[in-house]
């Protein structure tokens, strides 16, 4: 799966493995790992001078999570639980 949105002139990437396992009418369980990045907008690129900074690179990141969700109460009640991990690997 690919994601990416626009947010000002900025691009954001991501990829992303998803699975579930241990699911039943009531419960699963699932984990997920990506892998993201975003590209420097213009205004980031610049250095004080004006001139272009040639050594900047995007923005990289790795993010991990495992989680379950349990529906109680005949159905009614539904209740989701998640650990989330993020490191990011290099900032602008």
């Amino acid at each position: 799966m690919a994601f990416n949105q626009e947010k000002g002139t900025s691009r954001y990437y991501l990829s992303k493995a998803w699975d579930q396992f241990f699911t039943t009418d009531n419960m699963a369980f699932y984990a997920s790992a990506g892998h993201g990045f975003s590209l420097p907008s213009p205004e980031e690129t610049l250095l004080p001078e004006g001139a272009v900074n040639p050594d900047i690179k995007p923005e990289q990141g790795f993010q991990y999570e495992i989680g379950s969700r349990f529906n109680l109460v005949n159905r009614v009640l539904e209740v989701d639980a998640a650990l989330y991990l993020i490191e990011l690997k290099t900032f602008l």
